[in-house]
């Protein structure tokens, strides 16, 4: 699409300016889900204009290439797609997705005792599962037409949706939290750290073998673990009791998601890019990085921000989230949580990044709204 950059960022801008504005209430607009892609180095104007967005409303994913990969697709829930399975962009990134992944829940196999045996026989049972899911899809697709969009022939006679392209992954949950098991200290450690890594590189090389048995497309990935986080902690704790190290409180506990430190840290913000950045390299089917912001940072310092991520971290894919509150009664948006509206005393919405996506935190489960309140703001 080079000879369409101009009219690209046309699109872009106002696409951007639209989206800055928000609905006739003022509320910002949840979706579509907003990925803003950098290669090189981006125009100056434009990155201005996307960090405002993301000053204002936190709208603004931003991604860039890791692992030296030529080209890659990402989604709001930060599943991804990269250009290494066939070395062709087309079937690599496009009419290709996400077929399914399993959460591995990584304190549970530490509580058992014996991790890497537990680890080894759960990525054994997940991946039977996934193979199953994937057979039983194209038994809907082929045989029961029950996705005739994305089972249509192309006149090659390929499917549409190209399931031979498609991954099987392995999530992980609770990673911290294993480690503190472990080895009495969680991601903040760095030497706990270095065994993650050695965790994390466990379960690509399981990923590879799969790959060279099946055939199939296998990758490793930070589960968002919306409500999986919740439910694995408090199964745990009903198990296991106070060994169990979660967070939260009796009805809402929680592990610490996938990879990241935990959300209470005493790290400062570049002191968590320095903890988690490295973990993207090793989770190539998807990843996050969340810099859950205090006051509304301007959109200068998220802009200067931005750009020391761009040229000094190994980070793939990022956000930052300031949490704010809407008013519906006084067309009103307020930069901090404030469930009564100051002007009018009417109950606002407040709205905060609950693992990928923005959300009303009242809408939230009972999990995360206890991780909502122990979150660190930078």
């Amino acid at each position: 699409y080079g000879d369409y950059e101009e009219e690209s960022r046309r699109i872009l801008r106002a696409f951007t300016k639209v989206m800055m504005e928000g609905d006739y209430n003022g509320k910002p607009f949840m979706f579509p889900n907003t990925v803003y892609r950098i290669e090189g180095k981006p125009d100056s104007d434009d990155l201005d204009l996307v960090c405002e967005l993301s000053s204002k409303f936190s709208i603004p994913y931003f991604t860039k290439e890791v692992n030296g990969e030529e080209y890659h697709n990402v989604m709001g829930c930060r599943t991804r797609l990269n250009s290494n399975w066939t070395g062709d962009p087309n079937a690599d990134c496009l009419r290709t997705g996400n077929l399914a992944y399993i959460s591995l829940n990584l304190p549970r196999y530490a509580l058992k005792g014996n991790f890497w045996e537990q680890l080894d026989h759960a990525m054994n049972v997940a991946a039977e599962v996934l193979i199953i899911r994937k057979e039983h899809g194209l038994k809907l697709m082929d045989k029961k037409n029950l996705m005739p969009f994305l089972a249509q022939r192309d006149k090659d006679g390929n499917r549409y949706y190209g399931v031979e392209n498609a991954t099987l992954s392995f999530g992980v949950v609770g990673l911290s939290d294993a480690l503190t098991i472990l080895t009495g200290e969680g991601m903040e450690n760095k030497a706990s750290r270095k065994l993650g890594h050695q965790i994390m590189q466990y379960i690509n090389d399981k990923a590879k073998v799969l790959q060279n048995e099946t055939g199939d497309r296998w990758t490793v990935l930070q589960s968002p673990a919306e409500s999986t986080a919740g439910r694995f902690a408090m199964e745990d704790r009903r198990k296991y009791g106070k060994r169990a190290p979660v967070h939260g409180t009796t009805g809402g506990y929680y592990y610490t998601n996938s990879t990241h430190v935990d959300v209470d840290t005493e790290f400062n913000i570049i002191q968590k890019v320095q903890a988690e950045q490295n973990f993207h390299k090793e989770t190539s089917g998807g990843h996050i990085f969340h810099g859950y912001l205090g006051e509304r940072w301007s959109g200068d310092s998220i802009r200067r921000f931005t750009e020391k991520l761009i040229n000094s971290s190994n980070l793939g894919f990022w956000t930052t989230t300031s949490v704010y509150s809407v008013c519906p009664s006084e067309h009103l948006v307020i930069p901090s949580a404030q469930f009564e509206c100051p002007s009018c005393g009417d109950q606002t919405e407040v709205y905060d990044r609950i693992t990928g996506y923005l959300q009303r935190v009242s809408g939230w489960n009972k999990s995360k709204q206890e991780e909502f309140k122990d979150r660190r703001r930078y």
